[in-house]
């Protein structure tokens, strides 16, 4: 007859060997469940953060774009004074060379700008055309295309007047092969009417070059990479795919592109290419296309695999540790063991935040040690993940990421009416000009200088990296008074600097009123108007960053 004290024994070896594999099935199962949702959080976060930054580089596009034809507009005399040889609309073209030319030139990526007279307004249409020389970078005057030598579906040669005259709004044209310049491109038409009348047409042509080396940059994991799609995820740029392809091909998940993309937006695609799975994630740009940011399966799931074998294999050393526990333990391995399995509950609940307080020199305190160090090393690898989707790598404030994360938890109190906050816009002034002249290095050192006089002046929590030289602080319970204090301090910190770079930055404020503002943009586009304000004046100053 076995004894008592083997009994125990036995059960309790047998208790801690359920135990270990109950912890370790949980412990897996958690890792696999907060890894995979941190893993397509990652991919939707680099996809967010890049495709902000292509739609800034379309929105600062459209806003050159816009400026220019409200010129154009605002300057026209009117219709009564185009007679038949157009001597007035060849003057007019004169006048609006320059600044043309000036707003291409402040343009990244603009391969060309132009304005086209409508032809029905004179026999003779003449208008201004500049392309961007590829060796000297200067926009040099072209000749103008004659619509008169094409029909109107010619859309290589003339697409780019009759698509926006048809549509009779602005509109971004798909990527197309131009052959008046014989460049690909994508453009941006605006259709510009003075008293309901076709006074014809402006328009900034993007070298998709350019757009396709802001794709190359973009690296996520050992070999991911980013693409280009249309909406129906149709190829306009990859590597590897042909244009014109779908990607859907390659994906026994989505029926079709309507299924896609409504799963795109909350999930990864998966996608088979050359025998190796791959997971994608898209987002729609301004421009109609779409971004997608791509990674093997294996790459992804990395993190995961290794976690999960090492859960394992710490299961296994702790089943092993309490192998040869003698009878002289037995009363003090009831103790911790309730607390394994307390912890192991808490865990299956999903909370990381457990407390071992065992600290016997013996298999339980082994066992227990390193169960916590299991938990510390999977809180540190989903804190880390979780440091990738929100802070700028470059300057370590928060990102675009974090930005639209914050702005979301803002609209819902603006809707329960517990809204109190203020919003401050910043632009560097002069940060292509330090880039292009002193190289990126010293252009980084100008954004990394922006961000920590910001983060003195308004705390580092407050201040989002929204853009390239763009930064956004939102203040909480913060009044006009407090606002302004705080934007002074930002004036002193920018008037005593010391070092080889001078910062200079517009800035813009606006205070949140709930009797006024229903939204969140509206506060925003107070501030944003305000900034603009100041840099053009800051700028007819001469202001601007500098090298000591």
């Amino acid at each position: 007859m076995k004894s008592i004290q083997t009994k125990l024994i036995g059960l309790i070896m047998i208790s801690i060997i359920v135990s270990v594999v109950f912890v370790g099935s949980v412990g897996i199962l958690t890792a696999k469940a907060v890894i995979n949702k941190d893993s397509e959080n990652f991919m939707h976060s680099i996809c967010n953060e890049r495709a902000q930054h292509l739609n800034n580089i379309f929105a600062r596009t459209e806003q050159s774009v816009n400026i220019l034809s409200q010129y154009v507009a605002d300057n026209f005399e009117g219709v009564d004074k185009i007679d038949d040889g157009s001597e007035y609309l060849k003057e007019y073209a004169k006048r609006l060379d320059k600044i043309a030319l000036t707003t291409a030139e402040e343009t990244d990526g603009a391969a060309s700008v132009y304005i086209k007279f409508n032809p029905d307004l004179s026999p003779s249409t003449p208008g201004l055309f500049r392309v961007k020389n590829a060796e000297t970078g200067e926009f040099i005057p072209h000749p103008m295309t004659d619509l008169s030598s094409y029909t109107p579906d010619d859309t290589e040669h003339v697409g780019w007047y009759y698509e926006p005259v048809k549509a009779g709004r602005p509109m971004w044209l798909l990527p197309y092969y131009n052959r008046n310049i014989d460049i690909y491109m994508i453009s941006y038409v605006v259709p510009v009417y003075v008293n309901d009348i076709l006074i014809g047409i402006v328009g900034m042509d993007i070298d998709f070059e350019y757009l396709t080396q802001l794709t190359d940059s973009i690296k996520l994991y050992d070999t991911g990479f980013a693409f280009l799609t249309d909406v129906n995820f149709n190829i306009i740029y990859h590597k590897n795919i042909s244009m014109g392809k779908s990607i859907l091909e390659f994906s026994e998940n989505f029926s079709n592109a309507q299924n896609a993309a409504s799963m795109s937006e909350n999930s990864l695609l998966c996608y088979t290419r050359d025998g190796v799975e791959k997971k994608a994630a898209f987002r729609m740009l301004d421009n109609r296309m779409c971004l997608a940011v791509s990674a093997p399966s294996s790459e992804i799931d990395k993190t995961r695999n290794e976690l999960v074998w090492q859960i394992i294999v710490i299961a296994m050393i702790i089943m092993g540790a309490f192998l040869p526990i003698t009878v002289s333990v037995t009363k003090r391995i009831v103790g911790p063991l309730r607390e394994l399995n307390s912890a192991a509950q808490e865990i299956a609940d999903g909370n990381l935040d457990i407390v071992l307080n065992c600290n016997a020199k013996d298999e339980v305190g082994t066992l227990t040690r390193s169960f916590k160090e299991t938990v510390t090393q999977l809180k540190l690898r989903i804190d880390y993940i979780n440091s990738l989707a929100y802070a700028d790598k470059l300057t370590g404030i928060k990102n675009n990421t974090a930005y639209l994360h914050d702005i979301s938890g803002i609209k819902e109190e603006i809707n329960n009416g517990t809204a109190d906050f203020a919003v401050a816009v910043v632009d560097v002034n002069g940060l292509k000009f330090i880039n292009d002249t002193y190289g990126h290095n010293c252009g980084n050192t100008l954004i990394i200088t922006a961000a920590k006089l910001l983060s003195e002046a308004f705390g580092k929590e407050s201040v989002y990296r929204t853009g390239g030289d763009e930064f956004t602080v939102i203040l909480k319970n913060t009044g006009s008074q407090k606002i302004q204090k705080l934007q002074d301090e930002f004036t002193r910190l920018l008037d005593n600097q010391n070092g080889e770079i001078i910062l200079s930055a517009a800035i813009g404020t606006s205070v949140f009123d709930k009797n006024t503002d229903e939204s969140y943009d509206e506060v925003y586009k107070r501030a944003d108007e305000l900034m603009y304000t100041r840099k053009s004046r800051m700028k007819a100053n001469g202001e601007s960053s500098s090298m000591a």
